[in-house]
């Protein structure tokens, strides 16, 4: 029988890039290919720029996710009240901020059929996003792929639910 997997803030980045990495079918550069960031205000220090975009691969092409899309999804939900016990230092701010996205983008991928219900890529996502999106997996000469910093075990928040389209709940 198939075990459903708990998509959460916590496990959303790994999920995410082994995604990415699986479709493509070798390394990503996410920094520079799938991150997109605002440009820092004047005087503002690490928390001047915002996560704007994230772009992923998919069967159907590149897809892109925007800020926008983002905050009406989380509402008045703030960064603090996903990860209330994390200082707001100017990694963790970066992490706390591509988590707060990145689980967005997951929920999206699931709506769309790209994400099975183990988190792991469909079928067709496996066979088709490779040839649509091959350019997605140029690396930069000499960037080593890193995973995603785990959240200590103080500071792991309850899963959040993934409603889709359609389901109650």
């Amino acid at each position: 029988h198939c075990h459903l997997a708990v998509l959460s803030v916590d496990n959303c980045l790994r999920v995410f890039h082994e995604y990415c990495q699986v479709t493509v079918r070798g390394p990503v550069a996410f920094d520079e290919h799938v991150y997109e960031f605002t440009e820092a205000e004047p005087g503002a220090g690490a928390q001047g720029r915002w996560l704007k975009r994230v772009r992923y691969p998919s069967p159907d092409g590149v897809q892109s996710v925007e800020l926008s899309e983002v905050q009406r999804y989380w509402g008045s939900t703030k960064l603090d009240d996903l990860f209330p016990q994390l200082k707001s230092e100017a990694v963790q701010f970066k992490d706390k901020m591509k988590r707060w996205f990145v689980y967005v983008v997951l929920v999206k991928m699931a709506q769309a059929g790209y994400l099975d219900a183990t988190n792991k890529p469909t079928a067709r996502a496996k066979q088709y996003t490779s040839f649509a999106c091959g350019a997605m997996g140029s690396v930069t000469p000499g960037h080593r792929l890193h995973r995603p910093p785990e959240l200590p075990q103080c500071c792991t928040s309850s899963p959040i639910p993934v409603h889709l389209k359609g389901q109650q709940g």
